[in-house]
């Protein structure tokens, strides 16, 4: 009898260790790519977010919308990859500067930059894509509701999890959360009120 419970013990304890050690080799994997990624996240989100809501009140047009959407999210996407990379590369001869100093400090290698700076433009790219599909099989209202659904989905995990890797508590990982969705809906508030504002001006059919 003693001899199964060991064997189940032992069992359970194996299952654990692979568990453990298969969640350290994807946190190894996505840690790398975590800030550029995130912040490519945020950026598209908010960049796209506003662009929509502020487009759809002025011209209330969804193939005007997918289009200008592409353009911008291409144009992001490049800008937010080269405009990272080349902002950690500087912060990285920082780094060498202090390190020489005999201060102790991280230098980023080249395989974080370059992760960095793909991360960035793939994660714009692809939150772009996802929020301006549905304008081309649905109606403008629906769109925008799957839009809004997606922004706040992807927000609110965004900073719930980087909660979670500082070791925030539950709680906290909810808050972080919520302030991300509340600086998105900051933006589309106001992209709103000066697409409402163009609409006096532009008429498009």
């Amino acid at each position: 009898m003693k001899s199964i419970e060991k064997t189940i013990l032992k069992k359970f304890k194996n299952k654990n260790v692979k568990q453990k050690n298969l969640f350290v080799k994807l946190n190894s994997l996505i840690l790398p790519m975590l800030e550029g990624g995130s912040f490519g996240i945020v950026d598209s989100v908010i960049g796209s977010f506003g662009l929509i809501i502020g487009l759809a009140a002025a011209t209330y047009n969804p193939n005007l919308i997918f289009v200008s959407g592409l353009l911008a999210g291409f144009s992001d996407s490049f800008g937010n990859s080269i405009g990272f990379f080349f902002s950690q590369k500087s912060e990285k001869t920082v780094q060498i500067l202090i390190k020489r100093k005999g201060i102790p400090q991280r230098v980023h290698t080249e395989k974080e930059l370059l992760m960095s700076g793909f991360s960035s433009f793939l994660t714009t790219l692809l939150i772009y894509s996802i929020m301006l599909i549905p304008f081309l099989f649905m109606n403008i209202i629906s769109a925008l509701l799957f839009s809004i659904s997606f922004a706040v989905a992807i927000l609110f995990l965004l900073g719930a999890y980087n909660a979670y890797l500082l070791g925030k508590n539950t709680k906290n990982m909810v808050k972080e959360g919520f302030l991300y969705i509340g600086i998105c809906f900051v933006t589309a508030v106001i992209s709103y009120f000066v697409g409402s504002f163009l609409n006096n001006f532009i008429a498009v059919e």
